[in-house]
């Protein structure tokens, strides 16, 4: 019944974070295992949203892993189940992923195009973490691109907003990226 399902929500959610976090950490496979579970407790749960962004987790790690083709395929079909369901925190997250994969796949100008959709949508969503994100990753597509003016915009748009979330240690990084070459 109804307790069932929450509790599957609540681990769905859990393997979820742990999936980001071994992602964050560079550890694909564990990232892949974690986005698994996460999306077996998504399907049990019943939740669209949840497995919308488990499916997004394996695409990242996936990519990770080395296989851009089949990492940005998982992407893209969790970016139109999250479009679905009018997650537009997911949609954003989803775009950003999206952006980096073209970024890591020498594809600057699509990179920048993702990179501006998803900062679009994460400010759309009022949700300070996702539009740091947004504007980083935004900042390294730039650069990329040959776009110093706005990479240094970006960069300093990002330290600040990760700033102001009290994000100090990820703003300093920040900051020496955007000083570095």
């Amino acid at each position: 019944g109804f307790m069932r399902l929450g509790f599957e929500h609540g681990v769905a959610e859990t393997w979820i974070n742990t999936a980001i976090t071994y992602r964050d950490r560079r550890r694909y496979e564990d990232a892949l295992r974690a986005a698994d579970h996460a999306l077996e407790a998504a399907e049990r749960a019943e939740s669209a949203r949840l497995i919308a962004e488990a499916q997004a987790n394996r695409g990242a790690a996936i990519m990770g892993l080395g296989d851009p083709e089949l990492g940005r395929a998982q992407l893209e079909r969790s970016l139109a189940l999250a479009r679905n369901e009018r997650d537009r925190l997911a949609e954003a997250d989803i775009l950003r992923l999206l952006s980096r994969a073209a970024l890591e796949a020498g594809a600057g100008m699509e990179a920048v195009r993702l990179g501006e959709e998803s900062l679009a949508v994460a400010r759309d969503t009022r949700h300070p973490w996702s539009i740091a994100e947004a504007e980083y990753d935004l900042a390294r597509a730039y650069r990329a691109g040959g776009r110093a003016a706005d990479a240094t915009a970006a960069f300093a748009a990002a330290e600040h907003s990760y700033r102001a979330l009290g994000a100090a240690p990820r703003a300093d990084a920040v900051h020496a990226e955007a000083s570095g070459p």
